[in-house]
C-alpha cells in the first residue's frame, strides 16, 4: 500500500436541471447514438427512437418532460378518443394521456402521452439516467399498443 496517495474515482457527469438546454438534452442523445434535434424556435429537443418525443427541461415545475403526439386514426369518434384515453390512463400509470385538436383545423384529434420526470431544486441527474428515462417512456408507449386492440380490434 502506498501512503499519501488515493484511488481515483470516476468523474460523473451530473447536471442541475437549469443546464438541460434544447442543446445540451440534444447533445446528450447525439452523444449516445441516438437520432435528435432542436426543434426550431421552442426549448424542446426531438428525440427521435423508437417512438418520436420531446424533451424539455421545465425549469418552473422541476421536472423533465416527455411528450409523444399521435394523430388518431380517420374516423375515429370523439367517444372512442375519450374511452382510449380513458383506458390508457387507468392501465398504464405512469403515462398521462390526453386529447387535442390538431393545428390544421380538420377537426381531427390527436393523443398526446406526457411523462414528467422530477429533479428536485438541489438535486442533479446524469445523462445516461436521462436516456435511461427516454428509453422507459417509449416502453410504457409501447405498453399502450394492446390497449387499443384490446378495445378496437374485435372481430
Amino acid at each position: 500500500m502506498y501512503r499519501g496517495t488515493t484511488p481515483q474515482t470516476l468523474n460523473k457527469m451530473e447536471l442541475k436541471l437549469d443546464q438541460l438546454s434544447a442543446s445540451n438534452l440534444t447533445s446528450i442523445f447525439n452523444n449516445a447514438f441516438i437520432d435528435a434535434e432542436i426543434v426550431k424556435n421552442t426549448d424542446f429537443c426531438a428525440i427521435k427512437g423508437e417512438h418520436t418525443l420531446l424533451a424539455s427541461a421545465l425549469k418552473d415545475q422541476n421536472t423533465i418532460q416527455f411528450l409523444n403526439y399521435n394523430q388518431l386514426p380517420d374516423g375515429m369518434s370523439e367517444e372512442d378518443a375519450k374511452k382510449l384515453v380513458s383506458a390508457v390512463n387507468s392501465q398504464i400509470v405512469v403515462l398521462k394521456a390526453y386529447l387535442t385538436e390538431n393545428s390544421t383545423g380538420d377537426n381531427q384529434l390527436s393523443m398526446i402521452f406526457e411523462y414528467n420526470h422530477i429533479v428536485l431544486n438541489n438535486e442533479t441527474i446524469s445523462p445516461k439516467t436521462i436516456v435511461q428515462i427516454a428509453r422507459f417512456v417509449e416502453k410504457a408507449i409501447t405498453a399502450t399498443y394492446p390497449i387499443y386492440h384490446e378495445l378496437f380490434s374485435r372481430a
